[in-house]
């Protein structure tokens, strides 16, 4: 199972100018109009290198209807998917449509608090391909790599309170809804689950499905610090194969998370933390006791000459008791008048000595349209996290009509 878990260390970024914010914070500019839509539509192409054949041809309709009354105090988000991947449907077990629900949340809004009702976002903090604050929002198995070294998070049916104080936030999240990582889609390329594994995580059920966060956020000039507990389950379950069967097991735990952000050498420097009181793990084919497992990540993002520049180093102890350090970096340029851009970047595991690589090359003529030439790649043994997918190194063409 360690060959699907590595999709755990890469987690969703957010804006820069706010390190703290979700993608649901981001203002929306007026209209005259209450009701709208926005969305897009787009055709993407991956073929596998190493093997010769085509991982997708996706299709892909994004609609994103909305209610955005003049007066402010409530409104309506949702998006929805509908996706055609013939090269999927080629795949045993596989089905070329597939159609989601991706969010779909109401908000209220009142003088110094927002409450938000639904299928959401609500990832912690932010960061690199190495940020561990995504407690609420499970990775979306099905499509890792869409949105590039930041891994596509699935939203989820939750109650958000956010007060403000000034210029603080306190947050609060409850959800009945447990925020944890599915396998993938039965016949894609990420499918490395035997039926065995498939039929277990079919049959798991989880009994006590509210899960619960509270968060402080401080905000100051040159500065901003977050600290926040949860009680969750763990992401990934402990997996045992005895016999004919597997069993899983997966703890509930307590767990804080802290990040602090400071203006420095030009851009934002960043400590991150995170302490998971206990976690079940698998070891010599037997599921232990829980153990408490932690992690630090220190890193810099800002602007070298006219490159964006992030790096990340983040030091994690595991359940199996060594420390784990992996390097993050991506750079990203934009030339001729920002119509093209460049972005390269990956993750090292020093511990497997295995990796991720990945470059772009976009090109917007407009607005309205945007094509991307790219290349994905997997390194290392056949046992590690990144290397377990070395199948999947992938060229890849995409075309986004933004409407």
């Amino acid at each position: 199972m360690k060959k699907w878990f590595f999709l755990w260390v890469v987690s969703a970024s957010t804006y820069a100018d706010d390190p703290f914010a979700s993608f649901d914070d981001v203002v929306v500019e007026s209209s005259q109009s209450s009701v709208g839509l926005t969305g897009y539509a787009q055709s993407s192409m991956q073929y596998l290198s190493r093997g010769s054949e085509w991982g997708s041809l996706r299709q892909r309709l994004w609609l994103e209807p909305y209610y955005r009354p003049q007066n402010e105090w409530f409104s309506l988000e949702s998006a929805f998917s509908i996706d055609w991947d013939p090269a999927i449907g080629a795949r045993k077990d596989a089905k070329e449509w597939d159609t989601e629900v991706r969010k779909l949340y109401g908000s209220i809004v009142q003088s110094g608090r927002t409450i938000t009702i639904g299928k959401q976002m609500m990832i912690w903090g932010s960061g690199s391909a190495l940020s561990q604050g995504a407690y609420f929002n499970a990775m979306d198995s099905s499509d890792p790599l869409a949105s590039g070294l930041a891994i596509n998070s699935v939203a989820t049916p939750a109650i958000r309170w956010r007060e403000f104080l000034g210029d603080d936030v306190l947050d609060l999240i409850v959800t009945a809804t447990p925020s944890v990582n599915e396998l993938a889609m039965s016949g894609s390329i990420w499918d490395q689950s035997t039926p065995a594994v498939r039929a277990a995580f079919e049959r798991e059920s989880l009994d006590e499905p509210v899960e619960i966060g509270v968060g402080y956020q401080t905000n100051r000039t040159g500065y901003d610090l977050f600290f926040g507990m949860a009680y969750v389950y763990q992401d990934d379950p402990a997996v045992v194969q005895e016999r004919q069967s597997v069993i899983l097991e997966r703890d509930k735990s307590a767990s804080a998370f802290m990040q602090y952000n400071v203006n420095s050498w030009g851009g934002v420097a960043q400590l991150q933390a995170r302490y998971d009181h206990k976690v079940r793990f698998t070891n010599d084919q037997h599921i232990t006791a829980s153990k408490e497992q932690w992690s630090i990540l220190g890193g810099w993002s800002g602007y070298i000459k006219e490159t964006s520049v992030e790096i990340d180093v983040l030091f994690s102890r595991k359940t199996r008791g060594g420390v784990t350090p992996q390097l993050s970096q991506n750079y990203h340029y934009e030339f001729t008048h920002y119509d093209w851009t460049i972005d390269v970047g990956g993750v090292y595991n020093f511990d497997d000595h295995s990796s991720l690589f990945e470059f772009k090359l976009s090109y917007k003529p407009n607005d309205r349209m945007e094509y991307v030439l790219g290349y994905n790649g997997f390194y290392g043994h056949a046992q590690s996290d990144y290397g377990a997918f070395k199948a999947n190194s992938m060229a890849f063409l995409r075309l986004n009509i933004y409407f």
